[in-house]
């Protein structure tokens, strides 16, 4: 829909209006299929250097560190909430200088404390009688192993389930031979496949037929025309991609045989 409407406007096709949408699609810089990591990470490392002043460095770790917190992003070893000195990569607050990537406002990503307006809040300074930064990193970094799941209960003696009557399509796959470490390897080399999300039948439908094509009411649906007989999918009259433009509507039977005997009737009171 997008694109169609793109497509419109000489200038934007003149100028090559792909490179209008490029959030839409799941590709790399190098638009090769990359399971929409480029995407998700672009999005991610942009949105915390705008709520935290966190640096793309500070995340995108690529060597394994203890001082390190959890990566953001599958292809990153860590995330420095400290400094970054150069080619010694990230180290403690106390080695920071003044050439370090200051990567203490990351250390934001971890905590439940919510973000304010630049006007009372900058990195490395927070409002009075809030607490210290240095504080707030030292506690990330010794946080505990994260808890298991709890046991789920039973309920009236039926376990509980997950209710996914709300699933409307497979969850899509991009999967590479390597390890995550080599990913973006194996993308560049086009060893990865991709399973696209497909829609589930009868699930998220609202359609005469969507939950049982043998009923009284899809059957009649495709008689008049408003699903398209041979999939059962709702008629968009007037739209392009309409699956019922060679749909011809069947008259029902009986209904003409009660017009006929309506009409004979009306006939004969007038005679």
């Amino acid at each position: 829909m997008i694109r169609r409407e793109l497509e419109k406007d000489p200038e934007m096709k003149e100028q090559n209006w792909d490179r209008f949408l490029p959030n839409f699609k799941k590709r790399n810089a190098n638009g090769q299929k990359d399971g929409g990591l480029y995407a998700a990470r672009t999005f991610a490392t942009q949105r915390y250097m705008t709520q935290y002043g966190c640096p793309k460095a500070c995340l995108l770790q690529t060597q394994a560190a203890a001082i390190l917190a959890k990566p953001i992003t599958k292809t990153s070893k860590g995330t420095c909430i400290t400094a970054i000195n150069g080619g010694s990569g990230c180290v403690p607050i106390a080695q920071k200088t003044a050439t370090s990537t200051d990567c203490t406002g990351c250390a934001q990503i971890f905590n439940n404390v919510a973000p304010q307006a630049p006007a009372e809040f900058s990195i490395g300074t927070v409002p009075v009688g809030g607490p210290r930064m240095v504080d707030l990193v030292a506690g990330v970094l010794s946080a505990p192993p994260e808890e298991p799941l709890a046991p789920v209960f039973e309920g009236l003696g039926a376990p509980l389930v997950t209710d996914d009557t709300a699933i409307c399509h497979t969850e899509s796959k991009f999967t590479c031979p390597g390890a995550e470490a080599d990913f973006e390897k194996e993308v560049a080399a086009g060893k990865c496949s991709e399973e696209e999300s497909t829609k589930i039948d009868y699930m998220c439908d609202d359609g005469p037929c969507d939950s049982d094509p043998t009923s009284a009411l899809c059957i009649t649906a495709k008689r008049s025309c408003q699903v398209d007989p041979e999939t059962g999918n709702k008629c968009m009259p007037g739209m392009e991609n309409d699956p019922c433009k060679d749909c011809v509507p069947v008259e029902d039977g009986a209904n003409v045989a009660a017009a006929a005997f309506t009409s004979l009737l009306i006939a004969a009171s007038v005679m």
